[in-house]
Order: structure tokens, then sequence, then C-alpha cells
């Protein structure tokens, strides 16, 4: 448009100059020619435009309805979402109240089954003679062992004692620990002499020498003459002649042979005065054998023992 004014401008200078009509219609005939040819070609150029900024709208409202199908659907899918969990929800509370209604029959249930269970027990004690006898001597039985075990230990009483279900239908926990302390207590205040009395049982030298193994772990009262107490079996270790009774410091009159040993609290309380060939009175606990080899190639075995507590009697 704006070169078609050029033209017309030029034509009419030109006409104008030129001081001629004719030449100046001659002139505006062409350039009407030549703008009616750009204004059909700019109108085309403008139709293309026109076509392509519609196809362009065209795609666009596909595209916005596409999107507008989409949100309706989406819509629907988080409405039907909504009932969903909605049901969900109801669904979860009716469970949770029923589950809470049957923990409740569980536990009311159980709470009777308990009390029927306890009436069946108390029926069964009150009527049934045996299960009583039963739980008497079990109740005097472990009255029995509470109180030796009580009596030469140094603990709380209570941890001696094993108040069961059975022992429940002689006696509560308490009675049973009363019981035991009035028997232990009086043995707890023995000196170690009569402890070791009341455990230990007179040494028999034919007894003890014909299987030492097999009383291993017994506790004896004996009488000892030490016939090798050197520097070869050590300050408190000594070989000795012994019986369960006294029969004077002649180490021949014994017909036993052992070895002693005596821990070094025993060895500086109770050895500490006597010497080999002493007479002694000894409470000890067999070990086993001891074996050892001979001069002329053999092996010999004699009884083992520790000594617990030692009394001199008589000096060599």
């Amino acid at each position: 448009m704006r070169t078609m004014l050029v033209l017309v401008a030029m034509a009419m200078m030109a006409s104008s100059c030129a001081g001629g009509s004719d030449g100046a219609a001659a002139e505006l005939e062409t350039v009407r020619a030549d703008s009616a040819a750009e204004i059909a070609e700019l109108k085309g150029e403008a139709a293309d435009e026109l076509a392509a900024v519609s196809s362009q709208v065209e795609a666009l409202e596909a595209t916005v309805a596409e999107q507008a199908d989409t949100i309706v659907e989406l819509t629907d899918a988080i409405d039907q979402a909504a009932v969903d969990l909605a049901s969900q929800v109801d669904e979860t509370e009716r469970v949770e109240s029923e589950l809470s209604r049957t923990n409740r029959e569980l536990t009311s249930t159980e709470r009777r089954a308990d009390d029927a269970e306890e009436q069946v027990d108390e029926l069964l004690i009150r009527y049934d003679a045996e299960i009583r006898v039963d739980a008497q001597a079990a109740w005097d039985t472990e009255i029995t062992e509470a109180c030796v075990d009580a009596g030469d230990g140094t603990s709380s009483i209570r941890n001696y004692v094993d108040h069961t279900d059975q022992l429940a239908i002689i006696g509560t926990e308490a009675e049973l620990i009363a019981l035991v302390t009035d028997c232990a207590e009086p043995l707890r205040n023995r000196s170690i002499e009569e402890r070791l009395s009341a455990e230990c049982e007179q040494g028999s030298a034919d007894q003890v020498t014909k299987d030492p193994d097999a009383l291993a772990g017994n506790c004896y009262i004996m009488y000892v003459v030490p016939w090798q107490w050197d520097s070869r079996t050590g300050q408190c270790n000594f070989l000795g002649s012994w019986d369960g009774s006294n029969l004077g410091t002649r180490s021949y009159n014994y017909d036993g042979d052992g070895i002693f040993r005596a821990p070094p609290e025993v060895c500086e309380s109770d050895l500490d005065e006597a010497d080999q060939d002493d007479l002694l009175k000894v409470w000890v606990t067999l070990t086993g054998a001891y074996r050892y080899d001979t001069a002329a190639g053999g092996t010999n075995e004699i009884p083992d023992f520790v000594i617990r507590k030692a009394t001199l009697i008589t000096k060599a």
C-alpha cells in the first residue's frame, strides 16, 4: 500500500512537470494497473496468513477441548476416589469397632475362664486329699532342703526358698520363708567345725582307698599322721597315713595313705604349728585318686584330699 501511494505521487509530479493531460492520464493508468496487481498480491498474502492463523486457532481450540475433556475425566476420577475413600473409611471404622467388641468379649471370656480355673483348683484342693498330701510332702521337703542350704549359706534366706504353685496349696511364700528362717538361723550361728561335722562323715580307709574316684566330692572326718612333709611336697601339702578313728601317733597304725592339700587360708590358720609325724584331726573333701610313678618304674594310686579344716591333736 505504501508503494502504491509513492507511485501515485510520482505520477502526479511527472504529469505536472510535463504539462500535458494525456501523458498524465496514461501514466495514471499504469499506476492503477500496478497498484491493482500489488493489491491483489497483498490480498493473497493476507488470505494465506488468515488461513494459517485460522488453522492455529482451530488446533488450539481442539487442544482446549481435549484438555477440557481431560479435566472432566480427572474431576470424575477424583469424585469417585473421594467416594471410594469415604467408603473405605466407613469400612475401617466398622472393622475397628467390630475388633474392639471382639477384644472386649475375648477379655471377658478369658477372665471367666481364669475364674473358673481358680474355682476348679480350689475345689480340687478342698476335696482331693491326695493332692494336698503330695503338696504337704513337697512343702516339708522344701523346708528341709532350704534349711540346709540357707544354714550353710550367707546370703538372704529368701534366695534359698523356691515357693512353687504346688507349695501355694499349703501356705504363702512369706510363711515358707519364716519357717526356713527359724530352721536355718541356728545353723548359721554354728562354728566352722560344727558345720563341717554336720556335713562330713567318718572316713573309712578300706572304703575310700578301694575307689577314690567313685567317692569324689564326699566330705570326711579323719585322723592323719603326716609321714612326708618337706620341700618336695611343699609347705601346705603332705603325704600321710589316716583313718576315721584316732589310732594314736604311729603312722603304721593307720590303714589309709593319701595326699593332703591345704588352701593358703587353711594352711596359714590351721597348719602353722603342725609338723611331720604330728597327729592331726582334719575335715577333708575327697577329689579323687592321685596317681604317680614309683622309683621302681611302676605307678601307684592314693586318695587325693583337700583340707577344709585341721586341728593339731598331738605333737610328735
